[in-house]
C-alpha cells in the first residue's frame, strides 16, 4: 500500500477537502460505487485515527475505531445502501427494509437493517454520510490487511494475535467488539478479503445540507409572528420567509428530495439579499459535517485512541 504522504497541515486539509469530493461526486450517481475506489484518497488523508492506513502492519486502532461504528454484521455483508426513508428504499430496491432483520452499531444510534450479504441504513445528515464512508473504507483495508497476515496461520488465540500483531489489550478490545462470533468472524477474515460496494439513494449527498436549510427555514417562518411595519410601512425581516432551494416536489408529504439539477427552485417569497446570506451561511455552518474531521485532523492520536477503545 501506498504511505500517506508526511505533509503539514495545508496540504492535509487539501487531502481532505479532495477526499470528501470524491465520494461526494462518486456517490451522486444512481448505482453503487466500490469502497476499492476510495482506498487510496483515503490513505493519503494521512488521518491521525488510521495513521498505518498505508502500511502492510495492522492499525488495530483504526480497526476498532471502524467496527464499533458498524453493526456486526458487516463481516457478513459486501453492499452497503444508505437512504433517507423507508419509502425510499422502497421506490428504488423494491424491498420493504422495515420487514428486514433490524441491527445496531455499538457505538452509533442508528437504524440498520440486513437482508442477507445486503446493510441498508438509515441517514438523517450530511454527518452520518462523512461518518460512514471513512469507517467503511478503514474497515475494509484493515479487514484485508488481516487478511493478509493470517494466510497459513493457525487461529489459536496466541499465534493468531502474534501475526495480526496486535497488543493483548487491542486483541481482547477486538474480542469484545465482534463479540460471541469472534473465532467465526476471524475465519472470515482468514478466508477471504473484503470488497463492499455502497450506494446512496433518496437524494444527492448536498442535499442533505438543503434539508437542514429547508427544515430550519421552515421552523422560523412557522414561529414567526406578522411582520411588523417599519417607518416606511414595508413589512420586517421576520415576516418573510427566508430563501433556500429544496426541492418542493413532496414536500406535502414531509419527505423533499432533491436533484443535483434542480439548483434553481425557491419559494415563491424572498428575504433580502442580505439576510439570504446570513441565513445561508447560518445554514452551511450548521450542516458542516465534523465527522471527517474527526477521522482526518485529531492531533492527541495516542490519547484520542486510548479514549476511544476504552
Amino acid at each position: 500500500m501506498e504511505s500517506p504522504p508526511n505533509t503539514g497541515w495545508g496540504s492535509g486539509k487539501h487531502a481532505v477537502e479532495l477526499y470528501v469530493r470524491t465520494y461526494t461526486t462518486m456517490l451522486q450517481s444512481s448505482g453503487e460505487i466500490k469502497v476499492d475506489s476510495l482506498v487510496q484518497s483515503h490513505i493519503r488523508m494521512g488521518s491521525v485515527l488510521h495513521p498505518l492506513a498505508g502500511q502492510p502492519q495492522s492499525d488495530m486502532g483504526a480497526l476498532l475505531y471502524a467496527a464499533r461504528r458498524l453493526p456486526r454484521a458487516i463481516e457478513h455483508c459486501r453492499h452497503v445502501v444508505m437512504g433517507q426513508s423507508a419509502q425510499g428504499f422502497k421506490a428504488v430496491l423494491g424491498a420493504d427494509i422495515m420487514e428486514w432483520q433490524p441491527l445496531k452499531a455499538p457505538a452509533r444510534r442508528r437504524r440498520w437493517y440486513q437482508d442477507g450479504r445486503t446493510l441498508a441504513v438509515l441517514i438523517a445528515s450530511m454527518s452520518d454520510i462523512d461518518d460512514l464512508v471513512p469507517s467503511l473504507v478503514a474497515y475494509q483495508i484493515e479487514w484485508n490487511k488481516l487478511h493478509k497476515a493470517l494466510q497459513g496461520v493457525d487461529l489459536a488465540e496466541e499465534s493468531a494475535r502474534e501475526a495480526a500483531g496486535a497488543s493483548e489489550d487491542d486483541w481482547q478490545r477486538l474480542h469484545e467488539a465482534w463479540g460471541e462470533s469472534f473465532d467465526s468472524t476471524l475465519e472470515l477474515v482468514q478466508k477471504d478479503e473484503c470488497h463492499v460496494g455502497l450506494r446512496l439513494i433518496g437524494g444527492s449527498h448536498l442535499g442533505y445540507a438543503r434539508m437542514a436549510a429547508w427544515r430550519t427555514s421552515g421552523t422560523r417562518s412557522r414561529s414567526g409572528t406578522a411582520g411588523r411595519r417599519g417607518r416606511t410601512g414595508s413589512t420586517s425581516r421576520r415576516g418573510r420567509s427566508s430563501t433556500c432551494t429544496p426541492i418542493a416536489s413532496s414536500c406535502a408529504s414531509g419527505e423533499p428530495s432533491w436533484s443535483p439539477l434542480e439548483e434553481s427552485a425557491t419559494y415563491p417569497r424572498r428575504a433580502p439579499a442580505s439576510t439570504a446570506r446570513r441565513r445561508s451561511s447560518s445554514c452551511r455552518a450548521s450542516t458542516r459535517a465534523p465527522s471527517i474531521h474527526a477521522w482526518a485532523m485529531w492531533t492527541s492520536s495516542d490519547s484520542a485512541r486510548q479514549a476511544l477503545a476504552s
